[in-house]
């Protein structure tokens, strides 16, 4: 029974239901009805519809917060234009490198 929910499972993920109705026919000889284990399956289809969005969220979040960077860069990076702002360079300088070595280009022109 439990090879035949787990195939009914990857069954309905692939089909991209996320909070399906338990009957699935694979073949004659492998049936899930509507009264053997419909839970189990409800449960991993909503549990595997919840870690969907919860990657993106973490995408979502992971945009957010390189915005987030960028605009604190073009702040410092126009603070430091001022001699009286001189300190920032080195902060300027080290997140330019930091975005190179981790997209491998330099930092988008502010617009």
């Amino acid at each position: 029974m439990q090879k035949r929910l787990a195939k009914a499972f990857f069954e309905k993920l692939a089909e991209g239901a996320d909070d399906a109705r338990v009957s699935t026919e694979t073949d004659p000889d492998q049936r899930i009805g509507e009264n053997e284990s419909p839970g189990v399956l409800h449960g991993l289809l909503c549990v595997a519809a919840g870690m969907r969005s919860a990657r993106a969220l973490a995408a979502e979040g992971k945009t957010c917060l390189l915005e987030d960077a960028l605009t604190i860069y073009y702040i410092a990076e126009d603070l430091a234009r001022d001699p009286a702002n001189a300190e920032l360079l080195p902060f300027v300088e080290k997140i330019r490198k930091a975005h190179e070595r981790e997209f491998g280009k330099p930092i988008p022109a502010k617009g």
